[in-house]
This record gives structure tokens, C-alpha cells and sequence, in this order.
């Protein structure tokens, strides 16, 4: 009998017998069953740290709280980097941008095609290549912040972090609409921001590939 069918035949079992049940993975993956929905699922790698805490925060606010809006600042690096959002709350006597803070969603216009797209600096894929969120125009208003002001920094650096996520697009009777789903991009910190300090975050690597000399 193989592997791969003696973990399924398993799983058949666990699934015939119990109503919710999870087994850890090796690496800190899961798989999990809820029989209230009959679905399985798989997670290959573990929750980022902080995961619960911002979807806390992000159920408790659909926006970005102004009073943190208005404090956060775009101004110029004086750096090769040109301009970057920095959090300058020095009316509250320097307070700290606490861990785990919603800073929005990544705006600007949908795009589901790279060939009119001339400038990529600014591109947000949402599924890996087939969903984009262009946001050049937004990031030219630097009145009000956004994180697309975000500069880039290496993880170990950042203390931006951001957030996948999908959300059911529903019609006015509150049914689902032709299972259309909203894609959206959430953006955190990921540790206390002192006054002064510039909110970045980790490109990846996929934005440097072909740009590699450009990194900063």
C-alpha cells in the first residue's frame, strides 16, 4: 500500500468519524476539517506571527483610523529612495504607532493586464499575476497618506507588514454575487514606530526580479 494512499485513507477516516479535527504537519502546517462546512484544509507553512492580532484590527475598522491618517507624513527621504511616509505625531508629544496598527488597503485602479500598464513601479499583483492594483496615480497625491507612500526595506528591517485577503461580493438583497470576490491588499505595522520614523516594507523578490541593480 503506498504512502499517498494510506494518508488518504486516513484522512477518509478522521473525516467519517469526527466533526472538527486538526493535524499539525511537519514545518508547522496544518490540516484541518470543519463539519459545520465540509471543507478540508491544508496550510503548508505556519500563521505569520501577528495574524490574529490584525485581523482583529482589521474586523474592528474597514479603514484607516484618520487621527493615525493625518499624522502620518509624505515627505522627501533625501535619499535615491525620493519620497516616503513617516509617522510624525510630535502634536501627542511623540507617541509611539503601536504593533499590529491597520494602515489601509493598498489603492489605486484595477488592472487584469500588464500591456497598458507604463509605469510597474507602483504594481500590486493580488493572485500571483492575474490581478493587479495599479497604484502610480494615488501615489502622486501626497496629501493623504496611503501605502503606496511605502518605501521598500529587507524584511529583517521592515516594520510594515502586508495582508492578502478576499472578501465575498454580495448584491443589494445581501446574496452572493455570481461568487464574485473582492480582492484587496491590508497593510500593518509589525512593531512600535517611533515619531520620526519611516514605515516600510518588504517588496519582495518578485518586484526586484529584472530590477536587481535598482534595489535599495
Amino acid at each position: 500500500m503506498s504512502l499517498r494512499f494510506t494518508i488518504l485513507l486516513l484522512l477518509s477516516s478522521f473525516i467519517s468519524r469526527y466533526q472538527a479535527w486538526t493535524i499539525p504537519l511537519p514545518g508547522g502546517g496544518k490540516i484541518s476539517y470543519e463539519g459545520s462546512d465540509g471543507l478540508l484544509r491544508i496550510q503548508t507553512q505556519p500563521s505569520p506571527p501577528g495574524l490574529e492580532q490584525m485581523t482583529e484590527a482589521l474586523t474592528s475598522a474597514s479603514q484607516i483610523d484618520p487621527l493615525i491618517e493625518a499624522s502620518i507624513v509624505i515627505k522627501d527621504t533625501g535619499t535615491i529612495k525620493g519620497y516616503g511616509a513617516y509617522w510624525m505625531d510630535e502634536e501627542q508629544g511623540g507617541v509611539v504607532l503601536p504593533k499590529h496598527t491597520f494602515l489601509g488597503f493598498y489603492q489605486g485602479e484595477a488592472r487584469n493586464s500588464l500591456d497598458s500598464i507604463k509605469n510597474t513601479e507602483y504594481l500590486m499583483t493580488l493572485d500571483g499575476g492575474n490581478t493587479y492594483v495599479d497604484g502610480y496615480e494615488r501615489a502622486q497625491d501626497r496629501s493623504v497618506f496611503s501605502p503606496v507612500h511605502l518605501n521598500h526595506e529587507d524584511a529583517s528591517k521592515a516594520n510594515c507588514v502586508r495582508m492578502l485577503l478576499t472578501f465575498l461580493s454580495h448584491d443589494e438583497n445581501g446574496s452572493d454575487n455570481n461568487n464574485g470576490r473582492i480582492k484587496q491588499c491590508a497593510f500593518f505595522t509589525s512593531r512600535d514606530i517611533a515619531c520620526g520614523e519611516e514605515l516600510t516594507f518588504d517588496y519582495g523578490s518578485n518586484y526586484w526580479r529584472g530590477r536587481e541593480s535598482e534595489k535599495i
